[in-house]
C-alpha cells in the first residue's frame, strides 16, 4: 500500500474501508494501529518509509450490557458526611400540615474530619511489550503507583494484564498473562537512577542472554558513555529489570574562592635621602686595582636617564572604565626625587591557551604576550599621605626570527 510519508491513523483506515466500522459515531468496532511496539495513535503523525509492516487489530466495541456483565458489583456513590443534633430533639411542624416534620437548618452540620481523604493518584506511562496488547498511552492510577497499583487501574480499563514499573520512572512495561517469551529472545528492562532522565527507560531484546560488560556497551551506544550496572533482577523468566547510573562529573559545589585586593604598604619609617644613583666620580690613581666593565661614565649616566619619556601620562583617549578614571590623579611632575616613595603594580597578559605555542605563531595572530606596570608616587605630609599616579606603561612582546628571541618593540 502506497501512503504519504506522514502516516494519520484515520487516513489510513479510510483508505483501508474501515472508516465505518472503526471511525464514524456509533461503530461496531475498536481499530488499533501499531507499527511493532509502536501505537499510531489518532491526531499524533506517524513517520513511515518503504517496508514498513502496520497492524491493524480489530476488537468489538464494548457495550453497556457487556460492561456490566464484567462489573464484579454496582458501583454506588456514597456521601459520608456525619448529621447530628445540637439541642434538644423538638418536633418542628408547619401551619398547613402537622404531621410533617421540617427541622431548621441549624440542627444539622457537617463535620469535616468524618469526610473521607481525597485519594492520592498519580499518572504513569504504559508501553505494550505485546503486540495483541493495546493500552492506553497515559493512565492515572493510585499513588505510590506500584505494580498492583497500575494493574488495579488497568482492570477498571476492561484490561487484564502484568505490569512491571521501571524503577522510580512514572512508566511500566505491560505483558498478558500468558505471554511467553520464545526460546531465542531475552528481554531485559533498563531504568536510570536520574528520574529527570526523560529518556531513561528502555526496552531491549536480544537474541542471547547479556553480560555485565554487553549490557553497559548497549548503554554506551545509546549515548549513556559512563554508566555502571547498580542492580539486576528476573521479574519472568527471561525478564530483566536492570539499574543503571550514567557517572557523569559534577562541577563542585564550594564557593569560587575570590582573590582579595591586599591592602596598601605599611607607611616607611626610615628617612630617604634624595641622592643620584650614580655619581662620575675620578679617574682611580692606581689602575691596578680597576675593573673594567667595558662602559664608560657617559653610558652610565644615559642609562639612568632613558627612563624620562617611558611612562604614559595623559589618560585621555583611553577606553579606561569609570572607577578607574574617578580615581586617576595624575601628578604634576615625574621627578622620583620629590616623593618619598615609589610603588611599582606590573602584570602580564599571557594567554593560557596559547602558552605551549611557538612565539612566532602567536606573534603572527595577534596573540602575543603583554605586559605592563603603573608607577605610583607616595608623600608623606605629616601623619597624613599623598598619592598620586605619576605614569603608566604597556608594551607588546615581539619576536626576531634572526635572534630567536623575545624583544621589546620600541613605543
Amino acid at each position: 500500500m502506497t501512503t504519504l510519508e506522514t502516516l494519520h491513523y484515520d487516513h489510513l483506515l479510510m483508505a483501508l474501508g474501515l472508516g465505518g466500522r472503526c471511525l464514524f459515531p456509533g461503530s461496531p468496532a475498536q481499530c488499533a494501529l501499531r507499527y511493532g511496539n509502536y501505537a499510531i495513535l489518532p491526531g499524533v503523525p506517524f513517520p513511515v518509509r518503504d517496508g514498513h509492516g502496520l497492524t491493524v487489530q480489530i476488537t468489538p466495541r464494548p457495550t453497556f450490557q457487556n460492561q456490566r456483565q464484567q462489573d464484579e458489583g454496582p458501583t454506588l456513590l456514597q456521601l459520608s458526611t456525619l448529621i447530628h443534633s445540637t439541642r434538644d430533639s423538638e418536633r418542628q411542624t408547619t401551619a398547613s400540615v402537622a404531621h410533617e416534620q421540617w427541622p431548621l437548618p441549624s440542627d444539622f452540620s457537617v463535620s469535616s474530619e468524618n469526610l473521607p481523604d481525597e485519594p492520592a493518584t498519580m499518572g504513569s506511562q504504559l508501553l505494550s511489550g505485546c503486540s495483541t496488547l493495546v493500552l492506553p498511552a497515559y493512565i492515572e492510577c493510585m499513588s505510590p503507583g506500584t505494580s498492583s497499583d497500575i494493574q488495579e487501574e488497568l482492570r477498571s480499563w476492561g484490561i487484564d494484564c502484568q505490569a512491571f514499573r521501571f524503577g522510580p520512572h512514572w512508566k511500566a512495561f505491560c505483558l498478558p498473562w500468558t505471554w511467553c517469551p520464545d526460546r531465542h529472545e531475552f528481554h531485559y528492562m533498563f531504568y536510570h537512577q536520574d528520574v529527570t532522565d526523560s529518556h531513561g527507560a528502555i526496552v531491549h531484546t536480544d537474541d542471547h542472554e547479556l553480560s555485565e560488560v554487553e549490557l553497559m556497551r548497549f548503554l554506551h551506544q545509546l549515548g549513556y558513555f559512563r554508566a555502571a550496572i547498580i542492580a539486576r533482577e528476573e521479574c519472568l523468566p527471561r525478564l530483566h529489570l536492570i539499574e543503571f547510573l550514567d557517572v557523569v562529573q559534577q562541577p563542585l559545589g564550594q564557593d569560587i574562592h575570590r582573590k582579595q585586593p591586599p591592602h596598601w604598604p605599611a607607611r616607611l619609617s626610615n628617612t630617604r635621602h634624595n641622592v643620584p644613583f650614580f655619581y662620575p666620580g675620578e679617574d682611580p690613581s692606581d689602575p691596578a686595582f680597576l675593573i673594567s666593565s667595558g662602559l664608560t661614565a657617559e653610558d652610565f649616566s644615559a642609562f639612568f636617564k632613558s627612563g624620562t619619556d617611558v611612562l604614559c601620562r595623559d589618560p585621555s583617549g583611553h577606553d579606561f572604565p569609570e572607577s578607574t578614571k574617578s580615581v586617576l590623579q595624575i601628578s604634576t611632575h615625574q621627578d622620583i626625587a620629590a616623593f618619598d616613595r615609589i610603588i611599582i603594580y606590573a602584570d602580564g597578559s599571557s594567554q593560557p591557551a596559547h602558552r605551549h605555542r611557538p612565539p612566532q605563531w602567536n606573534e603572527e595572530l595577534g596573540l602575543g604576550d603583554t605586559w605592563a606596570f603603573a608607577v605610583i608616587g607616595e608623600t608623606y605630609i605629616g601623619s597624613q599621605t599623598k598619592i598620586e599616579v605619576i605614569g603608566w606603561a604597556a608594551r607588546g612582546l615581539g619576536f626576531l626570527l634572526g635572534l630567536q628571541e623575545h624583544w621589546l618593540p620600541p613605543s
